[in-house]
């Protein structure tokens, strides 16, 4: 399954004028199979779906925080799938399952 995982960092001057201070591709255009794409995607605390319903992408509830720096890093997942995987990646990424944290 084709996947990208995307990022934005936020600084405290950053968010001062509402910007990012980076952004990019941690993963683009990857091929793997979903269970390692679901790993890698808790693995960043990557679990709620977009807001956008017409878009298939998820997204980390909580940033990756840089106590010395205050920088805070937000992840994407995003997929090209049918309605049907999407449901599926939806409720893979919901559990809590200690299986996919430990796949490597």
């Amino acid at each position: 399954m084709k996947y990208s995982i995307t990022y934005q960092v936020v600084t405290p001057e950053s968010a001062e004028i509402g910007d990012f201070e980076d952004t990019g591709f941690l993963v683009e255009n990857d091929e793997d199979d979903l269970r390692y794409i679901i790993c890698k995607a808790k693995g960043l605390g990557i679990v709620s779906r977009s807001q956008n319903d017409l878009t298939h992408w998820w997204e980390s509830e909580d940033p990756g925080i840089n106590y010395q720096t205050g920088e805070q890093t937000y992840y994407n997942l995003h997929i090209n799938c049918t309605p049907s995987s999407f449901k599926r990646i939806n409720n893979l990424l919901k559990e809590t399952n200690h299986v996919y944290q430990n796949y490597k």
